[in-house]
């Protein structure tokens, strides 16, 4: 066996000796796809809880360039739990953050990146059509990442400082970036279930159609607990 091969089975040792006896396709059950509508179901009940200016740690990187490393934002309690996560990660592993935060106008920039690359990738789809996957990937103004509960997150090997091979980049927009999907390597798939598995066991969500995704106190993540309010609504720095 490879050694790197090792490295990922001991991994995945390790994550299930801690966390349970099941593989990667089990994740499944535990993903949730929710409507529009049932997302807005759910009341914000702002907790006026404050966005911390988060930090590298021994265990959780800023990726360098990144949109976290410009706005470095995040809830109180939400970073609280992440960095209590990493430490669960196995031997040599890190998370690094991608973003945290997103401002209204960063959010608006985004969409319309999407749109102008699809339309050019994909010029046999009608511009509703365009904005219809623009949607499945990024939210519209008002989104979980303005509530400063939401973080995009992979695992970096701490040796390379490096993203380990998580199947697809993040921000991507094909089928590859479900978390479940099964168009990637194993080895991306092992690295998506011991993400999925420690952030989840944490008390952070994800957003099916995006491995990076997760929430925390917003509303994705009380409909996944069947709660009929969140604490986080979205906030505004500059206010």
């Amino acid at each position: 066996m490879k050694s790197k091969d090792k490295t990922i089975g001991n991994a995945l040792d390790f994550v299930q000796a801690r966390f349970g006896k099941f593989d990667f396709a089990n994740l499944l059950p535990h993903l949730k796809s929710f409507s529009g509508k049932e997302l807005n179901a759910i009341v914000a009940q702002e907790c006026g809880e404050e966005l911390v200016k988060i930090y590298p740690t021994s265990k959780i990187l800023i990726l360098g360039n990144s949109p976290a490393s410009r706005e470095p934002f995040f809830r109180k309690r939400a970073w609280e739990q992440l960095q209590e996560a990493s430490h669960f990660l196995p031997l040599g592993l890190a998370f690094g953050l991608v973003e945290v935060f997103r401002s209204k106008e960063r959010q608006l920039k985004l969409r319309e990146g999407r749109f102008d690359l699809l339309r050019v990738k994909r010029p046999e789809l009608v511009d509703g059509e365009i904005w219809k996957i623009v949607n499945t990937f990024i939210a519209g103004p008002g989104g979980p990442h303005q509530t400063g509960a939401a973080v995009d997150i992979c695992l970096v090997d701490l040796n390379t400082r490096k993203p380990l091979d998580m199947g697809s980049p993040s921000h991507g927009i094909d089928r590859r970036s479900y978390t479940a999907s099964n168009m990637v390597s194993l080895e991306a798939q092992v690295h998506r279930y011991i993400l999925a598995t420690i952030m989840t066991y944490f008390g952070f969500r994800n957003y099916p159609a995006e491995w990076w995704h997760y929430e925390y106190g917003t509303k994705r993540h009380s409909k996944y607990l069947r709660f009929e309010e969140c604490m986080y609504d979205v906030v505004d720095l500059a206010a």
